[in-house]
């Protein structure tokens, strides 16, 4: 796997089981898998077009073995997992657009990411937009 990096507080949550389920709000305009292939269940990835798509997220710790790279065999990563200690898969939603984003009350926490490597300071006005909506804690 990747060496840890800014964007990884989602993984720890995971990781910490604080997690049961997963809506992500992907960047329309972008290609909206700004996640690792290697978090996801079976390492496999439904491909993501304009409808919601389910990529269930499942972490594996295999001490044994090197992680598979991405253009290793289906039968090498096969044994990698069938090896591996597995987590208790999460379910990931991805929601590509933005006629598709629907909220009826039924989350319990949202989270908006600034990242300063990634985000210019003219987005800034986004997260006061995004704090309407929610009850800060």
């Amino acid at each position: 796997m990747s060496q840890e990096s800014i964007g990884d507080y989602l993984l720890f949550a995971i990781a910490y089981r604080w997690i049961s389920k997963l809506t992500y709000c992907a960047n329309p305009n972008g290609d909206k898998n700004d996640y690792l292939w290697d978090i996801l269940k079976d390492l496999h990835e439904n491909g993501i077009w304009d409808d919601p798509v389910k990529n269930p997220i499942q972490l594996v710790y295999n001490p044994n073995m090197d992680f598979p790279s991405y253009n290793d065999s289906v039968d090498d990563k096969k044994k990698y997992l069938d090896a591996g200690i597995k987590e208790p898969e999460v379910p990931m939603t991805i929601i590509p657009t933005v006629k598709d984003v629907q909220f009826s009350g039924d989350f319990d926490f949202a989270l908006l990411a600034q990242s300063p490597n990634y985000t210019p300071a003219s987005a800034d006005f986004i997260m006061d937009i995004f704090r309407e909506y929610i009850e800060e804690i």
